[in-house]
């Protein structure tokens, strides 16, 4: 997430109509293996922004010595309107400049194209949310929250030189000057994420002093080798990581104020190949495709406002009668059709039957998403058949899914497909749970995922695999009542 100084559930309300995306909208779509981008933009604007974000793919891979497609689902980005217009239709805070999710229906990341009001570079911010889906890709473990936030304020500057030279390293403005004004926290403070719904000082004292010690590493600061030995050891197991940082963090603390004291030291410059615009193909998004940017609004406003069971119950409901309404609208387009499936088959409080969900797939697809969720339909039909025909549906669909999993085993929705099919068949037993837990580790953004596998932990008294995962939960910059729930656990767990 991205702050401007000055994640989801669901909930019940509809039909913001005065938010809703224009019909007469003319966006377009890029897509690369590692993102897609879509906006209200025309075509060679849209193609600037994507040439862009692969030269920023690219400077990521070549200073964290990443290489290969990563694993997991690429990234879906949003690109809408003002800012304040994005935060009344989404939901998303207003102190944030965009932000980043990793859900069961998509990665997904949504950021204004502009600002009512001071300063605002859109490449900035997608700089920063593709840095913390790039993390979440490609580093593929649990990171310090500080520095999950760092690295993505630390990135999100980096550009193209007029003389095509990648220079990473000048400072965030925004985070500089709140640091000025209000100082950082200090090193033993920034290791638990302070709650976004307490006091904004002390989370923009947060972001600052994570930005500061990020920066502080990369730029070859005095503490960047004990920096370095922390954040390996946090790689290695966040569980047992050191607290401090070797040396002591009142030392660290000291050598930072120095640093920044003395100036930060010039950007540094690095060769990077650069992407060339004419080559990225760009699309029109169909008018069902446009409804879609409309329901992911949607769904992520209704989410902020979720606060209760019975709140999430109407909100389904809500989202479940908008999502009928835009498939009856565009019953031949694909795009909804699938996306619509994976959403519908997310949840069931009986308002949609089996042939309706059916309805939006095409049964003779060969694509893996086609395929995977075929299969997760067959799961759901198994109930629903004669008794006899039971275990035959879960075993159908269960070949569909390692057929998908041998080609790419790091594919999370089908652990996650398969994990419901053996659910299914014999209840949460280890040898479901096991795939679940496997798409977790590929995906560790993932809240709904994460709060699912802590249940069964919890229910199965599996104590140290609870706790290792609520620590995780805890250390997370955006989780909010999820952080404070699984440090109120946490507390239970370990003080007997």
């Amino acid at each position: 997430m991205r702050r401007l100084f000055g994640g989801a559930p669901w909930l019940a309300s509809l039909w913001l109509a005065a938010f809703a995306v224009p019909a007469q909208a003319e966006w377009h779509r890029i897509e690369t293996p590692e993102f897609a981008l879509q906006a209200d933009m025309e075509p060679d604007a849209l193609r600037a922004i994507g040439a862009q974000l692969i030269d920023h793919d690219r400077l990521l891979r070549h200073v964290l010595k990443v290489s290969g497609p990563g694993r997991g689902r690429r990234i879906e980005m949003v690109i809408y309107g003002e800012h304040a217009e994005l935060v009344a239709a989404s939901g998303m805070p207003a102190f944030a400049g965009g932000f980043f999710s990793a859900n069961p229906i998509e990665n997904f990341a949504l950021l204004p194209a502009r600002a009512s009001e001071g300063d605002y570079d859109a490449v900035e911010t997608a700089r920063h949310e593709y840095t913390h889906y790039f993390m979440a890709r490609h580093l593929g473990t649990w990171q310090p929250a500080w520095y999950i936030e760092g690295l993505a304020s630390f990135f999100e500057t980096a550009r193209r030189g007029p003389d095509g030279l990648m220079r990473y390293g000048r400072p965030s403005e925004p985070m500089l000057a709140f640091r000025e004004e209000f100082g950082g926290l200090p090193f033993t403070d920034i290791g638990a994420m302070p709650d976004f719904r307490g006091d904004p000082t002390r989370i923009g004292r947060f972001y600052a002093q994570a930005w500061l010690v990020t920066s502080h590493y990369y730029m070859g600061g005095r503490q960047a080798r004990a920096i370095g030995a922390y954040l390996d050891a946090f790689a290695k197991d966040p569980t047992s990581a050191p607290a401090r940082i070797g040396g002591g963090d009142a030392a660290l603390d000291r050598d930072l104020d120095a640093w920044l004291a003395a100036g930060v030291p010039p950007e540094i410059e690095v060769a990077i190949p650069p992407a060339d615009p004419a080559a990225i193909d760009v699309r029109p998004l169909s008018p069902g495709e446009i409804r879609l940017v409309d329901l992911r609004l949607e769904i992520y406003r209704l989410g902020s406002k979720i606060d209760g069971f019975g709140d999430a119950v109407d909100a389904w409901s809500s989202l479940t009668s908008r999502t009928k309404e835009i498939v009856t609208a565009h019953p031949d387009d694909r795009v909804v059709g699938l996306f619509a499936a994976k959403m519908m088959l997310l949840g069931d409080i009986g308002e949609i039957t089996s042939d309706e969900i059916g309805a939006m797939l095409d049964s003779a697809a060969t694509g893996t998403e086609d395929r995977i969720l075929q299969a997760r339909l067959m799961t759901r039909r198994a109930d629903e058949g004669p008794p006899a025909e039971f275990h035959r549906t879960i075993a159908a669909a269960r070949a569909t899914l390692n057929d998908v999993l041998k080609t790419n085993p790091d594919n999370v929705d089908a652990l996650v497909a398969m994990f419901e099919n053996i659910r299914q068949e014999e209840g949460a037993s280890p040898a479901a749970t096991a795939y679940l837990e496997k798409a977790l580790a590929i995906d560790p953004a993932n809240a709904e995922w994460r709060m699912t596998l802590l249940e069964l932990y919890m229910r199965d008294q599996r104590k140290a695999e609870a706790i290792a995962l609520l620590r995780t939960i805890v250390n997370l910059p955006h989780a909010g009542t999820e952080s404070r729930m699984a440090a109120d656990l946490l507390r239970k767990l370990t003080t007997g």
